[in-house]
């Protein structure tokens, strides 16, 4: 299956910010999240979204044995979504392109103009802790408060220079 969206609305869509597309992780991950780990010293363990199955199936059969941890996501049964562009020039000629295409292309461009990072703080640390993140193999780790951190001591030090 598929679906064919039109340029200027899906930009709209991306501008107001709708489900998703209104919160990442450099919203979550401020500065001011920051120093709130530091005063507050949390048990915190960091791992790529896409690495939750693991840690569901760990929480499971530590406290919760009887039940099946795994799910179904019907997302995965990918739907090929398209977008039709505006063509400012030939309003009669159309472009149809992958939808992933055009927001890897556009990316950047839509970040600025649509000023999507305004109230983003601390980037660089994010940045920086997410790099770090992706190097370890199981894309996961554990922070441990005030001083040791398994898996990366350089991350404790990015975080709470």
């Amino acid at each position: 299956t598929h679906c064919i969206l039109n340029e200027g609305p899906a930009v709209e869509l991306i501008e107001r910010r709708v489900a998703e597309i209104g919160i990442g992780s450099f919203n979550i991950l401020s500065c001011r999240a920051y120093e709130v780990m530091k005063e507050t010293a949390p048990n915190l363990v960091l791992l790529n979204y896409q690495q939750a199955g693991k840690l569901q199936q760990l929480l499971a059969k530590k406290y919760c044995p009887d039940v099946d941890p795994k799910r179904s996501n019907d997302g995965l049964k990918k739907t090929q979504v398209y977008l039709r562009l505006e063509n400012h020039k030939n309003k009669k000629e159309q472009q149809i392109v992958k939808l992933s295409d055009w927001l890897q292309i556009k990316r950047n461009l839509l970040e600025w103009t649509l000023k999507l990072k305004s109230n983003a703080t601390c980037q660089a640390k994010t940045k920086e802790m997410e790099r770090r993140l992706s190097s370890c193999p199981d894309e996961a780790m554990q922070l441990v408060f005030p001083s040791t951190t398994i898996s990366s001591q350089a991350l404790q030090d990015i975080i709470f220079p």
